[in-house]
């Protein structure tokens, strides 16, 4: 039988922590099925299209700038956080340059809130406190829970524009049992959350702003001790707009069709910083070729050694994971390295 768990600050991510995800689609229905005991399958209803990596940072870890504002208790104790996350695609870049985007959240014992935001902006970080917090979960969460809070944010740059976004939330634990994506069975909570929310830009350049009304839907699975929620889905006027799910490796498109494989090579450290080696079972007969990708197929290094029983690589590659090509006398194969 499966159990109706709890959660609590335990089970959420912390600093140091990365996840792989995949970005899949699924139908509007299977998402709001829910209730106690239910079983969530998803293992024929969500491909994956995608992978990326989540890395929280500790907040001792993050640039200097954002500690100012987020790991600071004398001046701004109300967005003192506990660990930072890279995330992609901001929604408040405007039309600007806008780089390693952190978002700054606080866990506690009694919950996990939003605090802030961090970027790189035209080359300047600029740290984002929240003007009102915005609560994820208070803990310890149950089946039958529920939740609300309010929140805003603004941000206004000199010469370039405006953002801002506020409204409120109220979120519900409405069902518990096993989910099954591709990645494995688990016991879950199923949180669903209603998020009414305005969001305001104005851009200097042209002299022109706009206001939005937006009622999304989140949907999240929470597994004991698994971080970030296992599946997550969002939805907005009726549409499934996002379904990211923790997953292994599988192989990204375009980045290889292999015939036969050199597996005798294995990568170490495990996760590795900054410095990893590509250690070989004999030395290869044949110059060896190394490439790096992304997990979107991107190629983003490569370069050709003389055979040698063991290679070292020392590039500044960004904090996530990465798939490493090894091809030698007409063998390849791929394998998996984590930067943190």
């Amino acid at each position: 039988l499966n159990a109706q768990i709890t959660i609590t600050q335990d089970d959420m991510p912390q600093g140091g922590d990365i996840y792989l995800v995949s970005q899949g689609t699924s139908d509007i229905t299977s998402i709001e099925e829910t209730g106690p005991g239910f079983t969530w399958d998803f293992t024929t209803t969500l491909p994956p299209l995608s992978q990326d990596t989540l890395v929280f940072d500790d907040i001792e870890n993050v640039p200097v700038t954002y500690q100012f504002v987020f790991n600071n208790p004398f001046f701004y104790p109300d967005n003192i956080a506990t660990e930072g996350r890279l995330i992609n695609n901001p929604a408040f870049s405007i039309g600007l340059e806008v780089d390693d985007v952190y978002l700054f959240t606080n866990t506690s014992a009694t919950s996990r809130q939003q605090v802030g935001l961090g970027a790189a902006i035209t080359g300047i970080e600029v740290p984002i406190a929240f003007e009102d917090n915005r609560l994820d979960y208070n803990f310890p969460l149950n089946y039958g829970d529920t939740g609300s809070d309010e929140f805003n944010f603004s941000l206004e740059i000199p010469n370039q524009g405006y953002v801002g976004e506020s409204g409120s939330l109220t979120y519900e634990v409405d069902g518990w049992g096993t989910l099954i994506t591709n990645f494995g069975s688990f016991d879950v909570l199923r949180v669903r959350r209603v998020v009414n929310q305005y969001d305001t830009v104005f851009i200097s350049s042209s002299q022109m702003g706009f206001g939005i009304n937006r009622e999304i839907i989140e949907y999240e699975w929470l597994g004991q001790g698994t971080g970030v929620p296992l599946l997550a889905a969002t939805t907005e006027f009726g549409v499934v707009t996002s379904m990211v799910y923790q997953d292994d490796l599988y192989d990204p498109v375009g980045i290889r069709d292999i015939e036969t494989g050199a597996s005798s090579f294995h990568i170490y450290p495990q996760p590795a910083q900054g410095k990893f080696h590509i250690g070989f079972d004999g030395s290869p007969a044949a110059p060896v070729k190394v490439t790096v990708f992304d997990l979107s197929g991107k190629k983003i290094w490569n370069k050709t050694f003389m055979p040698a029983g063991k290679i070292t690589i020392e590039e500044n590659f960004k904090k996530g994971i990465y798939l490493i090509e090894v091809e030698s006398g007409g063998l390849k194969d791929i394998k998996k390295l984590i930067i943190q």
